[in-house]
């Protein structure tokens, strides 16, 4: 008969350090595991915003609108040639008046080629060719003083709205598909499948945009254009993505911003995020 040895057991002591330890890993490290998990699945939408922006992008540059702009006037240009040939004429005719006599007087070169004549109708309106009003009268102030200088070439000068070319982006969508993430969450556990949702996709914007989900998906996308670009205001447009990853109705919403900016001169895209601006999803 053989006599068994001393053997020595875990004490109660022992056993409940090892419970309490893995308590505190579970505590820390599920959270955490699910944390990375959900961030994970976030890489969709991030990806996802800037195929989007991107297929917003090619559209603008390919894309434009004829639009009329209201241009300032022009600034004006007085019609130099017009005022020396009536300067001229005015000068010859006063070569004969002063040749037949008695019109270097005082009273023609006061102010009376300065009132209406000039203004009116040129040098040969009324008053220049009356008696004697041929002489020394332009000399006083009349022809260079405003009147063949002046309105002639300022009538004009205003020019209506021209048309300008606007690069443009393209038009909005809801959030797509348009079944909801409950729907979803009740059928498939938060994915939608692109067999049955990816032709959701097959229509404008998103034919424009080159967007279509290659993959089971978890987010629904929307395309909002924020402002048309016009010759007086600057586009602006946002791609957005919702989910419901823990199918729990708390909603992440990813947001990228895509804007003409003028800073250096000529417009140009000017392209922000994507950041998640609503929901926890990640924590």
């Amino acid at each position: 008969m053989t006599r068994r040895g001393n053997t020595r057991g875990f004490t109660l002591i022992e056993l409940m350090l090892v419970v309490v330890i893995i308590g505190i890993l579970t505590t820390v490290a599920i959270p955490s595991f699910m944390g990375y998990l959900n961030k994970s699945k976030t890489v969709e939408a991030t990806l996802s915003l800037a195929r989007i922006v991107e297929g917003a992008t090619l559209y603008y540059h390919q894309n434009t609108a004829r639009m009329q702009a209201s241009l300032a006037p022009l600034t004006p240009s007085a019609s130099i040639g017009g005022g020396k040939n009536n300067k001229n004429k005015n000068k010859n005719k006063n070569k004969g008046g002063n040749q037949g006599g008695g019109n270097q007087g005082g009273g023609n070169q006061g102010g009376g080629n300065q009132g209406g004549g000039n203004q009116g109708g040129g040098n040969q309106g009324g008053g220049n060719q009356g008696g004697g009003n041929e002489g020394g009268g332009n000399q006083g102030g009349g022809n260079e003083g405003g009147g063949s200088e002046g309105g002639g070439s300022e009538g004009g000068a205003n020019q209506g709205p021209m048309t300008v070319e606007v690069n443009q982006f393209p038009p909005s969508s809801g959030y797509t598909p348009t079944i909801t993430h409950t729907q979803v969450c009740d059928d498939t556990g938060g994915v939608f499948r692109v067999a049955a949702h990816g032709q959701d996709f097959a229509v404008q914007p998103w034919k424009a945009l080159l967007f279509r989900p290659e993959d089971n998906f978890r987010y629904r996308y929307a395309w909002i254009l924020g402002q048309q670009a016009t010759p007086s205001t600057l586009a602006v447009g946002y791609a957005h993505a919702l989910g419901d990853l823990d199918c729990n109705q708390v909603y992440s919403v990813w947001r990228m911003v895509l804007r003409e900016d003028t800073t250096g001169g000529a417009r140009s895209l000017r392209k922000s995020g994507p950041i998640m601006f609503q929901g926890r999803e990640t924590d």
